[in-house]
């Protein structure tokens, strides 16, 4: 989890975070978060809707890096964030925004 300290300074992505932007799914491919030495709690914060706006910002922090390690790693589709964050977004009406 980030500290007070850091706020405003660049942070690498955590594992969960890098996971969760990659795939879409919160929970690592196999064990628990807790054996990766990581807390389990911060994907599910970031994919609900009151962490959409920071998961959005560490999308767009991080994009280049994150499509390039998709495609090094074999991947031929685009990975989660990728799709979902091209998207238009809809307000609470309806509209595009």
């Amino acid at each position: 989890m980030r500290k007070l300290k850091t706020r405003g300074k660049a942070q690498p992505l955590t594992l969960p975070e890098r996971h969760l932007l990659l795939t879409g799914k919160c929970w690592p491919s196999k064990g628990t978060w807790k054996e990766y030495g990581e807390l389990a709690f911060r994907p599910f914060m970031l994919i609900s809707p009151g962490g959409r706006d920071e998961l959005r910002g560490l999308w767009a922090a991080n994009k280049e890096s994150l499509i390039a390690e998709w495609k090094a790693a074999g991947h031929k589709r685009r990975c989660w964030a990728e799709i979902e964050f091209s998207k238009k977004r809809r307000d609470d009406h309806g509209q595009e925004s």
